[in-house]
């Protein structure tokens, strides 16, 4: 349990460093064309998980196949994902493009933070007209 308290804190620091230079971004790169936020699980709910869950569900760069999805249909791609989140916040999401690499990105959008988390599902949309592979990366 002190191991699992020493990992939240640690993502806790880590949401708060990207926050802010995440909140910078004022406008949305072209191709995203939809995003979706919903609320999945709270942090009692995530302690109760194995440890090998607990880990995956609060890897905030990994994709895991049986929690995360990456679909290319004919001009649109979908990416979907469970991802550890401040629960104070609202957020928006954004991404992007640097050669065959596609950042995923959420900005806090609401004017509150807290020191609770939960994990929420994000579902990205984005324009690919190229039908581009893309290296997916969390952010």
């Amino acid at each position: 349990m002190k191991m699992r308290f020493l990992i939240f804190i640690g993502i806790i620091v880590l949401i708060e460093a990207c926050s802010s230079s995440i909140n910078e971004v004022k406008v949305k790169h072209k191709q995203l064309i939809g995003f979706k936020s919903q609320f999945v699980m709270d942090m009692d709910e995530l302690f109760e998980k194995p440890d090998s869950d607990y880990q995956k569900l609060t890897d905030g760069v990994n994709f895991y196949p049986e929690t995360d999805t990456i679909l290319y249909k004919s001009d649109t791609l979908y990416i979907s994902y469970l991802t550890y989140v401040n629960s104070c916040a609202e957020y928006d999401g954004d991404i992007a493009i640097k050669g065959d690499s596609l950042f995923l990105k959420a900005k806090n959008i609401g004017e509150y933070e807290c020191a609770s988390g939960r994990i929420d599902r994000f579902v990205d949309t984005l324009h690919n007209p190229t039908n581009q592979k893309y290296i997916i990366v969390k952010f």
